[in-house]
């Protein structure tokens, strides 16, 4: 049956190639007048341009921001010789979460450098 095959087809390829994520609210994407096969985005609340698509949500980049934060707390809580809000247990391992883990904290191979 070619239209089963045909919407497999656009179903692989949309796989393949899924659309981009919905924009910010305030967010248009307009075509480069200037730059042909260019598009850039316009903030309509705030005037700001780009030409990098200013997604609000990525979870991956969430993340590293969440384990970043983590870990300057616990050097800023390791440089003042406190165990601040850093999860250590008894053999002083810890992970960037605060987790017990079998790696050696990060104040022991602070302290062996």
């Amino acid at each position: 049956d070619t239209g089963a095959d045909q919407q497999m087809s656009i179903l692989s390829m949309l796989r393949a190639d899924p659309p981009p994520d919905p924009l910010p609210d305030g967010w248009i994407m307009h075509r480069s007048r200037s730059q042909a096969g260019y598009a850039y985005y316009f903030n309509q609340f705030t005037g700001e341009c780009k030409w990098d698509p200013p997604y609000s949500y990525n979870p991956a980049v969430a993340k590293l921001s969440q384990l970043e934060e983590g870990l300057k707390e616990t050097l800023a809580s390791l440089n003042r010789g406190t165990s601040g809000s850093a999860n250590t247990s008894e053999s002083g391992s810890n992970d960037v979460n605060g987790a017990n883990s079998n790696k050696p904290s990060v104040k022991s191979i602070l302290k062996s450098s």
